[in-house]
């Protein structure tokens, strides 16, 4: 009976150790992957004239921290809030705060701030319509 019991353990600890942690990183790779298909053909993304209502608050519930992994080096969590050296000026330090409870960014050095729309904004160089798409599809 101790065989099988070491064997269930050794199982569960393979598939917590290597499997969710491999499955994480391919899902950030596939997030990342479909962000830059939309940003290579925004045209074919952008065919609506308005946003609606309801799309821009789908957009706004995008979590900032997916969109900041995807973008950002050395993230870090520290309390409640993510640190990292901030992508919109040049950083020695972590300045750069992202707030996943309220879903918006801070930085303390060049004093940029935001929800998760105007961080894609600022971060791709894009207007509100196409930070809104680029969320959402």
């Amino acid at each position: 009976a101790k065989k099988e019991d070491m064997d269930a353990l050794f199982a569960r600890f393979c598939v917590k150790e290597f499997l969710i942690k491999d499955l994480l990183k391919l899902e950030k790779i596939l997030f990342f992957l479909q962000r830059l298909k939309r940003k290579k053909h925004p045209q074919k993304y952008l065919k609506k004239k308005s946003l609606t209502d309801e799309e821009i608050e789908r957009a706004r519930s995008v979590s900032i921290i997916t969109i900041a992994e995807a973008h950002l080096e050395r993230l870090r969590k520290n309390g409640k809030l993510y640190i990292a050296k901030c992508p919109f000026h040049e950083d020695k330090t972590p300045s750069f705060s992202l707030y996943s409870d309220s879903n918006r960014f801070h930085c303390f050095g060049c004093q940029a701030n935001g929800d998760v729309i105007a961080f894609v904004q600022k971060l791709l160089n894009q207007d509100f319509k196409q930070a809104v798409y680029y969320l959402i599809h």
